[in-house]
């Protein structure tokens, strides 16, 4: 090895990066070797050293880094004494952004710390951790999660693990989400090795939120910490079948942290991966088709449709790829590739693309070609005629084979180079565009972008975004990394080259067609030149509706129907897109100091607090929905006495609303409903500020929220003009668009007629607008026997208006179409989308026939709720006693059976006669995504508030019986008692009902263990233990999340 590795140091040293490269990749080729002999490798690592930390060209920078890994996996224990030399050029040279750059980076300081330990590299990293440059800090962190991971309580001392937690606390408070989120990841994975008392002492400053988010991290690496075993001990074996690579696979346990999160994502897309026992795949509910949940093709949606069949591919040799490539190609081919005559070249590759065009996929060696193709004079050809040929074949190869991302990663920076020649442009795109349909878009974009954006060709850049935006139109939104996308526009947009700027603003306009308005907050801090003409490209779009993809990745389907797939994906893609726009974490922010700054007495105070909200708000454009007391204390402005200071907190609502999106619809019941009762101000402008703040919130919730319950009623009942006519007014203006409603808007009846004869004329006017609205939903027979509790004279007068908008009564609207009813039924509701969206694709209460048993989670208005609002045999006007058994279903259509109208006690038996757990196809499943999402309130409180309980209501409504839900969410502790002796007796017959709910029964049994009543907790506890014997003997596993909402309750009870 010396002697050769001789030869290499002169070289290293030459002016000439070619001249470097080759020696550089000799060198590659002996520090593969899987041992090395110990020796003097001094001026080796220094050579490397100095490539890595001072030379310009990134692609020698990453082949130095391999070779310092290769040398490391060589050489072992041996490479030790070398460490502390090349650690702080490596962590130093994170700064680099480009991916291959990185990911070598990664590689080789993974190799290099299992050469030494912790302690002899701490005050390089800790050094390092201080840097200003966020991405060396978020690498350092991630270095050192990786690390721990190795790591015991014995290698991990206090003395070492203070200075680290020290350094690691500081970036949890870092500007930088990705910084935050590595800090997070490291002390999570600390946390795991020496365990939660070793750590703790030093998180003793640490608020709750950032101690859970800790804790997750902890939990995650639970899960991959034995795969992380299982590739240290299996890796080498895995890999060589399925790459069957000619070169030996290197520094296997260097790569293993890496090479791990690989594998998880392999092993997550297998079929087969649930537990062994069937049982415990009750949890979820039955599923109902036969397919694999994650390799189906129900599973590949959105970003994860590109990944589930990912082609790994580790790089291979120049040899191992010439050998290769010779199996398929004729040997003039290969023996002209680099001819110096350029008729020989492009003679070479007509018999390449002839080839390959005869080739199957599976026999296409996709990387031995491209490398081909990537050789001397590879992607810098002179020839455009070549060139031209050279990226044609490029794309047929993506095309044709089966294309991975290491064959991406070979020809992406010479496409792109490429991209802005005006000979050679069009087939530089074409075969980007290839690329991204084997590799996804996502990534394809977000490597070419980059490397677009690293170099400094302002033809390149501006078309690149121009390819960027023709893909985005070709291949759909859904998926890509629209943070990344943003930061890349604003640098394009503050270019001088006004090509640049014009591409961007175009890349804008595409985008918008996707996401709307929530686009432009994050350039109104530009220019007002620019933002008029990004503006004016907004303009040109509104009212435009994005095209169906037209393109995809094909290779990423395993056997399941296309059709649907398809059609799964354009439906989700509104939700996803909000799911894609970057979200900041304000619910540290919100500290117990803001909180009771907002609920100071004096009003000057109360005002900074709420100046302090709305500065966050404006930081952070969009957050995530955990905002920690800020609800309560928001709630308590909306009645303070100074006037300014309620619109202040109208205007900070109708911001919270704008950057929360649909998530803000858990807020309704406890945040929401106080807006409504400031329409009752006596002033105009308060008034109108609140009415503006609603709609800006039903914009993101829909209305079910909002006409759910008695509140709203309520709120009508009040005596008070001003909140009648405001009321009164959204309703009319409201009702007329949905096609479907709750049938708790008959609540609010006796108060419309009640407006009908109210003092105020302006009142009246109101209520009369809004009765045909009321009346296209509830119907005129219904509306009519409501009368009957009214005096006579006011009955007349009521039924005359009746009679009166009965005429002017509009029509429902039509349903949207090309969505057929069964398959939206079928669909579980994502929390995510509007719920106007929702109820608006439900049948017409008049066609809801429902069955008990084959209820869909799609149905809200299931059971009574749609059937109360058509019935004609129901007198009563309460929602809860409107559920009809089947049999009555089938006579709904009898105009007047009222001799067969049976007693309340009667019928109430009818109503409960059914089942009470409603069995939703992946309920469970989307209830977890949502939690671990933050898409909903984390089950996690001293104690309960108000918004957990709404939320757990919320998302039992569509698989707990509606009757049953009334009792559990009862004032009186009796019904309470009630509800769990119906729920023990249906305990033996409604098992698959009961695991498929579990978690949302666990979380209401937490809630009975802040009840103070001793009867209640005794029966809850006979239930548990019946529970739990029927869960064991069921051979039942609980789920992470159903221990996590209830353990720690019942260990503190």
């Amino acid at each position: 090895m010396e002697s050769h590795l001789h030869t290499f140091l002169h070289p290293g040293e030459a002016k000439k990066w070619q001249e470097r490269k080759e020696a550089l990749e000799a060198l590659e080729l002996l520090v593969k070797n899987p041992k090395l002999e110990p020796g003097d490798y001094n001026d080796v690592v220094r050579a490397l050293k100095k490539v890595v930390g001072k030379d310009t060209n990134v692609m020698l920078v990453a082949l130095a880094a391999k070779c310092l890994a290769g040398l490391a996996s060589g050489l072992r224990k041996k490479f030790g004494s070398y460490a502390g030399h090349v650690v702080p050029t490596i962590l130093e040279k994170f700064k680099e952004k480009k991916p291959q750059v990185v990911q070598a980076l990664q590689e080789a300081i993974d190799a290099i710390f299992l050469t030494t330990t912790l302690q002899n590299i701490s005050e390089d990293v800790l050094a390092v951790m201080d840097n200003k440059n966020p991405t060396i800090k978020q690498q350092t962190s991630l270095f050192l999660a990786r690390s721990f991971r190795h790591c015991t309580p014995s290698t991990l001392p206090k003395s070492l693990l203070k200075p680290f937690c020290a350094a690691l606390l500081k970036q949890i408070n870092d500007s930088a989400p990705e910084v935050r989120d590595a800090a997070f990841e490291a002390l999570g994975t600390a946390q795991k090795v020496v365990g939660e008392k070793a750590v703790n002492p030093f998180l003793a400053e640490v608020d709750k939120l950032k101690l859970d988010r800790v804790r997750t991290h902890c939990n995650k690496i639970k899960e991959c910490a034995d795969k992380v075993e299982l590739a240290g001990k299996k890796g080498v074996s895995g890999e060589k079948k399925e790459t069957k690579a000619a070169a030996p696979a290197p520094g296997k346990a260097a790569s293993a942290p890496s090479a791990a999160s690989e594998r998880d994502t392999k092993e997550a897309a297998k079929p087969g991966m649930a537990p062994k026992k069937p049982p415990p795949s009750k949890a979820g509910g039955p599923v109902k088709k036969g397919k694999a949940p994650a390799a189906g093709a129900g599973a590949a949606k959105g970003k994860k449709g590109a990944d589930v069949k990912e082609v790994f591919e580790q790089e291979l040799s120049p040899e191992a790829c010439e050998e290769k490539a010779a199996t398929v190609l004729p040997a003039t081919c290969m023996q002209q590739l680099d001819s110096g005559n350029w008729k020989e070249r492009l003679a070479s590759m007509e018999e390449f693309q002839k080839s390959v065009e005869s080739m199957e996929r599976n026999d296409i060696p996709c990387q031995a070609l491209i490398k081909m193709l990537a050789k001397k004079p590879g992607f810098k050809e002179t020839n455009f005629q070549v060139m031209q040929m050279k990226l044609h074949i490029v794309a047929l190869v993506a095309q044709k084979g089966n294309f991975s991302k290491t064959s991406a990663n070979i020809v992406l920076d010479g496409l792109v180079d490429k991209v802005g020649d005006v000979k050679c442009g069009g087939n530089a795109k074409e075969a980007l565009s290839a690329i991204a349909e084997a590799c996804s878009l996502p990534w394809t974009a977000e490597q070419v972008v980059s490397l677009a954006f690293a170099q400094k060709n302002p033809k390149n850049q501006s078309e690149t975004l121009n390819w960027l935006s023709n893909a985005i139109k070709e291949f759909g939104f859904t998926g890509l990394n629209v943070k990344a996308f943003i930061s890349n526009v604003k640098t394009a947009l503050a270019a001088t080259n006004p090509a640049i700027r014009t591409s961007a603003i175009t890349l804008l306009g595409v985008m918008f067609l996707y996401m709307g308005a929530p686009l432009r907050i994050f350039f109104e801090e530009e220019k007002p030149a620019l933002l008029s003409q990004i503006d004016a490209e907004f303009e040109k779009m509104k009212g435009q509706t994005p095209s169906a993809p037209t393109r995809g990745s094909t290779k990423s389907g395993a056997g399941g129907d296309v059709g649907e797939d398809g059609e799964d994906q354009e439906e989700d893609t509104p939700a996803d897109v909000m799911d894609l726009l970057p979200r900041t974490e304000i619910g540290d922010k919100i500290t117990s100091d803001l909180v009771s700054k907002i609920g100071d007495k004096n009003w000057k105070i109360r005002k900074e607090g709420l100046d302090e909200v709305t500065t966050i708000l404006n930081e952070a454009k969009f957050i995530l929905p955990n905002i920690g007391e800020l609800p309560s204390a928001l709630k308590g402005r909306l009645n303070d006495s100074n006037k300014i200071l309620v619109q202040q907190t109208l205007n900070i609502l109708q911001q919270l609303a704008t950057a929360m999106g649909p998530n803000i619809k858990q807020h309704v019941k406890n945040l929401g409903m106080p807006i409504i009762t400031v329409m009752g101000d006596s002033k105009a402008n308060v008034r109108a500020a609140a009415l503006l703040t609603l709609n800006s919130w039903v914009e993101q919730t829909g209305m079910k929220e909002w006409l759910e319950g008695e509140d709203l009623s309520e709120e009508l009942k009040r005596e008070n003009p001003f909140l009648r006519q405001e009321i009164l007014g959204w309703l009319a203006e409201k009702l007329p668009t949905l096609r479907t409603v709750p049938s708790d808007l008959q609540f609010c009846v006796p108060y419309l007629y009640a407006c009908l004869e109210d003092r105020n004329g302006d009142v009246r006017k109101k209520a009369q607008e809004a009765l045909p609205m009321f009346m296209m939903h509830i119907g005129f027979e219904k509306m009519s026997k409501a009368t009957g509790k009214l005096k006579p004279a006011s009955k007349d007068q009521v039924i005359a208006l009746l009679e009166k908008a009965k005429a002017s009564m509009p029509a429902k609207p039509a349903p949207p179409p090309g969505k057929t009813s069964s398959k939206q039924a079928a669909a579980p509701t994502p929390a995510s989308a509007p719920a106007a969206a929702v109820y608006d694709s439900a049948p017409p209460a008049s066609e809801s026939k429902p069955d008990p048993k084959k209820t869909k989670p799609g149905g809200l208005a299931s059971k009574g709720k749609t059937q109360s609002v058509s019935s004609d045999g129901n007198t009563s006007m309460t929602p809860t006693k409107a559920n009809t058994s089947i049999s009555k279903a089938k006579q709904t259509k009898q105009v007047v059976p009222a001799k067969k109208v049976p007693s309340k006690p009667v019928k109430e038996e009818e109503d409960r006669s059914g089942p009470i757990y409603i069995l939703v196809p992946n309920g469970k499943e989307q209830r977890v995504k949502e939690e671990k999402g933050l898409k909903v309130l984390k089950w996690n409180f001293p104690a309960p508030r108000d918004e957990y309980i709404e939320q757990l209501k919320t998302q039992m409504s569509t698989c707990i019986a509606k009757w049953l839900q009334d009792e559990l969410f009862h004032a009186d502790f009796q019904r309470h008692i009630k509800a769990m002796a119906v729920m023990t007796d249906h305990l033996e017959t409604e098992k698959e009902g009961v695991m498929s709910t579990l978690d949302l029964v666990l979380k209401w049994f937490t809630l009975r263990f802040f009840d103070t009543n001793t009867s209640v907790l005794m029966k809850v506890l006979e239930y548990l233990k019946l529970l739990f014997t029927m869960l064991s003997q069921e051979e039942y596993h609980m789920t992470e999340l159903e221990a996590t909402s209830f353990i720690p309750y019942l260990l503190l009870k």
